[in-house]
């Protein structure tokens, strides 16, 4: 590591003779195979920023991944999930405090941080599928060196700064590198062909079979039976890597995935994922109409997974004819941060137990997706009770009607909601327990008697 690092410093200063901010070209051997690709960004003040590749393939993924970022990005959540489908090494120059521990103590050990430096390398794999610990290492730790000691032999700087930029899509400029007489050539015009565009299905590392309906269509038949209430709301889904990536211990191999559905103010579900499984994501849609038993005007997602989400939630979405759009609105799910949704998948009573939540409770109107939540609470307490389990059918049968009808008479008396509940024969002990609940949940009615 010490040469890594004396290489990159060295690099650093031969950069402040250099007028031009940004080179990036492909260093291939003499017969054209890639040995690596090389990126550089600096200024006269000292700040310095390069990208190590490997292979055509990583370099694109991880510009089509910095194009996304442009493209779609809104919170620092977009943000940081999209940075993680990076591919690469990354080297930035910060101050010592942004440092991590582990790179820290490795500067330390060297003597490099008894230089009194301004700017110190920080050194990340984009590799790693685990986001928590990026440092390099084994073959990498070989890789940095190998590209490294390639800038700082004499002339290459220069001969990268030389480069121009291809006006084509799909192709870099080309320096031809002599393994054996260590020298570097580039010739103007010089370009390195790409391989075919990555496709959208690499980019975020899905590898299975075509759309198609995973889930029996008797299944599918005896959960639109059970819907119950069509609701004007918009509901949405979201597929989104797992906060596990930048918070807690979770040593499993491999990038994880949660599904979220959300409506009204709250997070109605959300699924931890190992993978990118279709079926996984069907099944669950399923589940959700068999707890929530009622379809939205439509279906909204968003996000970097939306294509993905949306191509294998179709099959599912026609058979329930509800329309589904990777939307541009305001999301409910945006409102939540990492912290939010990493406390959801690991808490024992996520619901009630995290401060932040509070903001969402003290709502003015009667919200139907909070009645949904205690409806769905009470359902769950039906499956632990199964004595009362009688009773409590019919409550949830009297809740149904009672919402079903405020939605279509949004200023019902609380007499006309009693005759509609008397006429759907809801026993009169039934009927006082739905206007507690609507009491308990903060509904009022415009007339009071």
């Amino acid at each position: 590591m010490e040469e890594i690092y004396n290489g990159l410093y060295q690099v650093q200063e031969e950069l402040a003779e250099i007028e031009k901010e940004t080179m990036v070209a492909a260093v291939c051997n003499q017969s054209g195979k890639v040995q690596f690709i090389v990126q550089l960004m600096h200024n006269k003040e000292g700040q310095f920023a390069a990208f190590f590749h490997k292979t055509v393939r990583e370099y694109q993924h991880r510009i089509k991944a910095e194009d996304t970022i442009v493209a779609i990005a809104e919170t620092e959540e977009d943000l940081a999930e999209i940075e993680g489908l990076r591919k690469g090494i990354q080297i930035l120059f910060v101050p010592l405090d942004f440092i991590p521990k582990s790179q820290k103590e490795t500067l330390r050990n060297l003597g490099i941080t008894r230089k009194r430096k301004k700017l110190y390398p920080l050194i990340l794999s984009l590799n790693d599928s685990k986001l928590l610990s990026r440092n390099i290492k084994g073959a990498e730790v070989t890789f940095c060196k190998k590209v490294v000691d390639w800038l700082t032999q004499e002339g290459n700087l220069a001969l990268l700064a030389a480069t121009t930029k291809p006006t084509e899509n799909n192709t870099l400029s080309k320096i031809t590198y002599h393994t054996k007489k260590k020298e570097s050539v580039y010739e103007q015009g010089d370009i390195l062909q790409f391989e075919e565009e990555l496709t959208y299905e690499e980019f975020i590392g899905y590898k299975g079979e075509k759309p198609h309906l995973y889930v029996p269509e008797l299944t599918l038949y005896r959960a639109k039976k059970g819907i119950q209430l069509s609701t004007s709301e918009s509901f949405e889904i979201r597929l989104m890597l797992s906060p596990t990536h930048f918070y807690g211990k979770d040593e499993k191999d491999g990038p994880q995935y949660i599904l979220i559905i959300a409506f009204g103010m709250e997070i109605a579900l959300i699924e931890p994922m190992d993978t990118l499984d279709p079926k996984f994501i069907q099944n669950t849609l399923i589940e959700f109409y068999k707890d929530v038993p009622m379809t939205p005007k439509k279906w909204m997602t968003k996000g970097v997974f939306a294509p993905f989400l949306k191509d294998y939630l179709d099959p599912v979405m026609e058979f329930f004819k509800t329309p589904f759009e990777i939307s541009s609105e305001d999301s409910v799910i945006d409102t939540y941060t990492f912290d939010h949704f990493f406390h959801l998948i690991t808490s024992d009573d996520p619901y009630y137990d995290f401060d932040d939540y509070d903001d969402y409770e003290d709502l003015e109107d009667f919200d139907l997706s909070e009645e949904l939540r205690e409806f769905r609470d009470f359902h769950e307490e039906a499956k632990r009770a199964p004595f009362v389990e009688k009773e409590l059918e019919e409550f949830q049968n009297a809740m149904i009607a009672a919402v079903k009808f405020l939605a279509k008479n949004s200023k019902a008396t609380t007499n006309e909601l009693k005759k509609h509940l008397k006429e759907n024969e809801v026993r009169k002990e039934m009927i006082a327990a739905v206007f507690q609940e609507l009491d308990d949940l903060g509904y009022s009615f415009p007339n009071l008697t």
